[in-house]
């Protein structure tokens, strides 16, 4: 059997976590459009073109090496199979989420190119950009403009990023035209497939034991976002009768969303992440209070059910207790089952690494769910050790990445032509 080299893709794992390291230790800070991006994102292509590959950034930043077919011939009629993930990170973020993928793709590659192995279907590694949002606000960027996502191009380049520019005004300072995005959108059928390893960003196979994870399923995701307004007054001079306590109602749909998305399916989670209370002081009755909910799910109709519901007890609330309350949804993202083609072709290459493995469920969103749009994916979480991730703590064992590098190279070589 074909081995990856665990210790190159060790050594490498580490130089990546050399750029974009925290002033304060804390962490990593390596957002996309960045100097610091810039120089991780150049570090990768080095390595690609070390492995053969031809190599390119797309119209939207994303980095592509690109290994060709066997036959040149055939190369602009066989469907291209692509690996890949991203290496920007969330502020103060680990050293794993992303990169881990990333390299253990472009390890599969260059175990392939080494081993001499002929391939008709010419092999992609792709690092998106912008994945995390946290330059843009604008998560799976690089991923949803190539799978043609990207509707309103004015209002996108429009919008601000968090450093104050527009989103148009730091592509150009980064030397890419906003008028040419269309031409990171992948053509019809040019993929045959994807595959993506990630850390699992939970607790599950911490807990289990288990090395790999075969993802089932992407959970689609609503965001709510609410609001009460009551009556702000003197905590101790107002008697119960005659308040209007803007936090009772979103207190009470806190608790109930947890029935409800229980009541739903055993897969669906809805939490109140976010809130904001007016005036906040310790002896004043909240007289206004903004919040939010992120309700996610493998199955959209699970979700959707669990918005509307939690929407309408929420205003049903709020009319007993005769207070003015709105609620609305402000994000509708589509989640990713994968084939079961796909699932039992992973399990069969997991199978031969004979580590202890399950299929499970991914909460958190990926590229993988945007390519889920134009072309099968396949995907293998590895361990995050106690569950953490976003974190500078976030950590995954070296081995535990070989090992689902190694099912990946598996699944590849089966499924080349």
């Amino acid at each position: 059997m074909l081995k990856i080299n665990a210790q190159r893709l060790e050594n490498r794992l580490k130089s990546l976590a050399e750029i974009g390291k925290a002033p304060d230790g804390r962490g990593w800070i390596r957002p996309s459009f960045t100097p610091q991006y810039t120089e991780a994102r150049e570090l990768v292509a080095s390595w690609m073109r070390e492995a053969g590959m031809n190599v390119r950034v797309d119209a939207v930043g994303n980095l592509i090496g690109r290994l060709e077919g066997s036959d040149p011939q055939a190369d602009p009629l066989a469907r291209v199979i692509a690996m890949g993930s991203h290496i920007d990170t969330v502020n103060h973020g680990g050293m794993f989420d992303g990169a881990a993928g990333t390299m253990s793709a472009l390890e599969v590659a260059t175990t392939i190119s080494e081993a001499g192995i002929a391939h008709k279907n010419p092999i992609e590694v792709i690092a998106f950009v912008e994945e995390e949002g946290a330059r843009f606000g604008e998560g799976l960027l690089g991923s949803k403009t190539m799978a043609g996502g990207i509707t309103d191009k004015a209002a996108l380049f429009a919008k601000k990023a968090y450093s104050g520019e527009t989103i148009g005004e730091v592509f150009r300072a980064n030397g890419f035209d906003p008028d040419r995005l269309d031409e990171a959108v992948a053509p019809k059928g040019y993929y045959k497939c994807y595959y993506e390893l990630h850390i699992e960003q939970s607790h599950v196979l911490d807990s289990t034991g288990d090395v790999l994870g075969i993802v089932e399923g992407i959970a689609s995701l609503i965001w709510l976002r609410g609001r009460v307004k009551g009556q702000a007054s003197h905590a101790g001079a107002t008697p119960m009768a005659f308040r209007k306590d803007a936090l009772i109602p979103v207190a009470m749909i806190a608790k109930e969303a947890e029935d409800i998305a229980k009541a739903v399916s055993s897969n669906t989670v809805a939490t109140l992440g976010k809130m904001f209370i007016t005036p906040n002081v310790t002896n004043v009755i909240p007289g206004q209070v903004e919040f939010t909910f992120d309700i996610r799910g493998l199955h959209m109709e699970d979700v959707e059910k669990v918005a509307s519901l939690v929407s309408e007890r929420f205003l049903e609330i709020c009319r007993e207790r005769e207070i003015e309350g709105e609620i609305e949804q402000t994000l509708y993202l589509l989640g990713a089952e994968v084939s079961e083609e796909m699932k039992d072709e992973m399990e069969e290459a997991v199978k031969k690494t004979g580590v202890p493995y399950r299929r499970m469920v991914s909460g958190a969103g990926h590229d993988a769910q945007m390519m889920a749009r134009i072309t099968d994916i396949a995907m293998i979480f590895v361990p995050s050790i106690n569950g953490v991730s976003h974190v500078p703590e976030e950590n995954t064992k070296y081995e535990d990445i070989a090992a689902g590098a190694q099912a990946m190279l598996n699944a590849v070589q089966e499924k080349i032509d």
